[in-house]
């Protein structure tokens, strides 16, 4: 019968007076039959056209407005978990060498990291990281040395010597001592 109105179905929305279901625009829904607005997806979430519900972003994803229409991906030294609106940074000792990262990984003995690090550095010759997750190494104290990413410092043997802080070799003894 003309005259009556049809309720839209869940996805599109009518406003008063409409003669026809519009959907609803990305980074907003529609969740009920006869909707007369759409909805805003909040921060951490998002939606394509036409949507009933907003998604989640997925670990590792980001949404930092409310009507967003896709996730962002953390980048590397940063990670996030499951309906985030921001990534967070690593912090010194750990590090997230992708993209999307979920968490951040320590860094293993003889290298260290600073915050929001992709990568562990090498701990140089005469320094030593003993340990996970490192946030700088340390040198190595006299009579001893190291060579790079060393995780502990080694004793000069016999017949050797090091004379200063943060030695990278030992030297020979003169003759006689």
């Amino acid at each position: 019968a003309s005259g009556s109105c049809t309720d839209c179905e869940v996805g599109p929305y009518s406003s008063s007076s409409a003669s026809h279901c519009q959907n609803c625009a990305g980074g907003k829904y529609a969740p009920n039959v006869a909707s007369t607005s759409c909805m805003t997806c909040l921060k951490g979430t998002f939606s394509v056209s036409e949507a009933i519900i907003c998604t989640s972003c997925s670990a590792g994803k980001y949404s930092e407005l409310d009507m967003s229409t896709y996730c962002a991906l953390c980048t590397p030294g940063r990670y996030s978990l499951p309906e985030a609106d921001q990534c967070v940074d690593c912090i010194s000792g750990r590090y997230a060498a992708t993209d999307a990262s979920t968490g951040c990984e320590a860094c293993i003995a003889g290298k260290y990291s600073s915050d929001t690090a992709s990568i562990c550095i090498e701990c140089a010759g005469g320094k030593f990281a003993s340990g996970e997750a490192n946030s700088m190494c340390s040198l190595c104290a006299k009579g001893k040395y190291s060579e790079s990413t060393a995780a502990v410092c080694l004793s000069c043997g016999a017949g050797k010597f090091g004379s200063e802080l943060g030695s990278s070799f030992c030297s020979l003894c003169s003759a006689g001592y």
